[in-house]
């Protein structure tokens, strides 16, 4: 339908800008370099002490958030591109860079992966009847070697994982201290 041309069009817009965001970004990160790195910002790594706390911040959260921006700006225009052909398709990011916590977060980054996850790797391995920070960590090791068998894949698993399992295992204990909530510590993997 015209409806659905115009929203579709409309939605690809919306990703294109979004992946034009990135260029501001990246001058961002370019000039809060020091002088002496700005033609090489990751020689940064090898020596973080020689960036001040501003610089250190900004080199350390733009490549999150050049991802979700890739990420997101791409599902803009895959879900645009559906729409103005009549296929309406699920959304996929809904601002997980602002979640309160790192559950969310990972639930708003990829919510259709999300769910696949909860419902095919989590619940079989348990869910929260039994090992809850256990299983979400073997669900981040699981998802990381579906993105690839090399080691910073498990890093990365290891990490999320253990980031999430942490927070499950403190949500846990504090959910328990107040015996009056009846709220679920983990409703996503």
């Amino acid at each position: 339908t015209v409806r659905d041309i115009a929203t579709g069009l409309a939605r690809v817009v919306v990703g294109l800008v979004t992946l034009l965001a990135i260029v501001p970004v990246l001058r961002a990160v370019h000039s809060a370099m020091p002088p002496a790195l700005r033609d090489a910002p990751l020689a940064a790594l090898a020596d973080p002490e020689q960036l001040t706390l501003g610089p250190l911040l900004v080199f350390m959260h733009a490549p999150a958030v050049i991802l979700y921006l890739l990420e997101s700006g791409f599902a803009s225009v895959q879900l645009g591109v559906s729409r103005a052909f009549g296929v309406r398709g699920t959304e996929n990011f809904r601002w997980p860079l602002l979640a309160p916590n790192p559950r969310e977060l990972w639930h708003h980054w990829n919510i259709t992966f999300s769910g696949w996850l909860r419902d095919y790797v989590y619940i079989p391995l348990g869910g929260n009847r039994r090992h809850q920070p256990l299983n979400v960590l073997l669900v981040f090791v699981y998802c990381s070697l579906l993105h690839g068998l090399q080691p910073r894949c498990l890093a990365w698993g290891l990490w999320t994982g253990g980031t999430l399992a942490l927070y499950t295992w403190i949500r846990g204990r504090v959910k328990r201290a107040r015996p009056g909530d009846t709220h679920h510590p983990v409703a996503h993997a």
